[in-house]
């Protein structure tokens, strides 16, 4: 369990509005008593999470053309709050403590170009015995549209011409912006009995964050209630990327010059602004009409012929 979640419970101690005081018993092993007095007596220290995103970093800029050869990329990462850290405490980023901080800063530039580079989102060249960093296609898009790089390599490697809807909704349902989203407990029983109901025809696990996103984003489309509160305030995280998502790789598949999946995207896209399925009829983006009372009102057209001529000629 990490220390924080251990330091927030301890903090929950007592009633809130009744007592004044609260008391906690944290039982641990006897060899970590000491660390746990440590941290829960003395002040936590704020840590950079940089390091796990720095190539993110990196790639944009790059990207932004503010990087172009590896000494600008050294100077930018002893310019953050990262290096400032890592001087202070050097094992909580996997440095010995007697290490050069510039040596290990130069083999984490070399490591984050090296992926980069893996993941096709940098090219460098070497000239004039420096190495210099150029931004590609892919590179540029994770950039324009605050991407991951990792999401962009993915998208770039299993998109295809011949596409489907289907197919990619599914591609984005499984990009990097979506690996933590939240799957809690018994979730995954909803989300079987979801894929059921919907008729869903998918291999990912019940409970993992893309089968959930497909769900959800099924579920908007369809006009269908979500089970839960929860279910409702993920899908708008969901919705508040996904937008992004799909116009990289409408870039991405106009950029290889694949008309009909652009195409597909353009519709996609214009499915989640509105709400509902491309075949749904155009009726039903008017106020306080969904899909139960617009059958109701082709019901009473059909029984009543003469209404239709002064009603909408696509009602019927």
């Amino acid at each position: 369990m990490p220390i924080t979640d251990v330091i927030q419970m301890v903090g929950r101690a007592g009633r809130p509005q009744f007592d004044n005081t609260g008391v906690a018993c944290v039982m641990v092993q006897e060899n970590k008593k000491n660390f746990y007095r440590k941290f829960l007596f003395e002040p936590f220290p704020v840590e950079s999470n940089l390091l796990e995103f720095l190539p993110d970093h990196v790639n944009a800029e790059v990207a932004n053309g503010n990087i172009t050869t590896k000494g600008q990329l050294v100077e930018f990462v002893q310019s953050t709050f990262f290096y400032r850290r890592l001087l202070g405490n050097p094992s909580y980023y996997q440095m010995e403590p007697d290490s050069d901080p510039d040596q290990y800063v130069n083999e984490l530039s070399d490591s984050v170009i090296a992926t980069l580079q893996e993941h096709d989102c940098i090219a460098s060249q070497e000239e004039e015995m420096k190495f210099l960093y150029e931004p590609t296609f892919l590179g540029m898009l994770a950039a324009q549209y605050y991407l991951s790089y990792k999401t962009l390599y993915f998208l770039s490697e299993n998109i295809r011409p011949d596409s489907s809807m289907e197919d990619l909704l599914k591609l984005i349902c499984q990009v990097e912006e979506y690996r933590l989203l939240p799957v809690r407990h018994n979730e995954d029983n909803i989300n079987r009995d979801l894929v059921r109901e919907l008729g869903i025809k998918s291999s990912f696990p019940y409970d993992s964050p893309a089968l959930k996103t497909l769900i959800m984003v099924t579920c908007y489309l369809l006009d269908i209630n979500l089970p839960n509160q929860e279910y409702v305030l993920d899908l708008k995280s969901v919705l508040d990327q996904i937008i992004r998502i799909i116009h990289a790789m409408m870039n991405l598949a106009a950029g290889r010059n694949w008309l009909d999946c652009t195409i597909k995207l353009i519709y996609f896209c214009q499915m989640l602004i509105q709400g509902y399925m491309i075949n749904d009829s155009n009726i039903v983006m008017l106020p306080y009409i969904n899909h139960g009372n617009l059958r109701s009102l082709k019901d009473k057209l059909r029984q009543n012929y003469r209404l239709i001529l002064i009603t909408l000629p696509f009602l019927y």
